[in-house]
C-alpha cells in the first residue's frame, strides 16, 4: 500500500506527482457541509433555483438580442429556448423539492 501512494496512485486511479504532493482530479473534491448533508430535496431546491436563475440571464440575452441596433448581427445563441427550457426544468425541480420538503 506504501508503495502505491509513493508512485502516486490511490485505489487504482493515477494522479500527477510533483515535489512531494498528489493531486487528485475529481476524486478528492470537497463539497460543503451544508450540501454534503442537505435531503434530496434541499438539493432539488438548490439545483431548480440554479436553473431559474439560468433563466433569467437567458432572458436578458434575449432581450438584448431583440433590442439590437443592427438587425442583420443576428447571435447564434438561443436564448429564449435556453430561458423557456430551464424555467420550465427549474419549475418542476423547485415543485419536487417542496413536496419533499412538505412531506418531511
Amino acid at each position: 500500500m506504501a508503495h502505491r501512494r509513493a508512485i502516486g496512485q490511490r485505489a487504482g486511479r493515477s494522479s500527477v506527482v510533483g515535489a512531494g504532493r498528489s493531486i487528485y482530479f475529481a476524486a478528492e473534491m470537497v463539497w460543503p457541509d451544508f450540501i454534503t448533508f442537505a435531503s434530496d430535496a434541499t438539493r432539488y431546491m438548490l439545483a431548480g433555483a440554479a436553473l431559474l436563475v439560468l433563466s433569467a440571464i437567458a432572458a436578458l440575452g434575449e432581450r438584448r438580442r431583440a433590442r439590437r441596433k443592427h438587425p442583420d448581427a443576428v447571435g447564434v445563441m438561443p436564448w429564449r429556448d435556453i430561458a423557456a427550457l430551464s424555467t420550465f426544468a427549474g419549475l418542476a425541480l423547485l415543485a419536487f423539492g417542496a413536496i419533499g420538503w412538505l412531506r418531511g
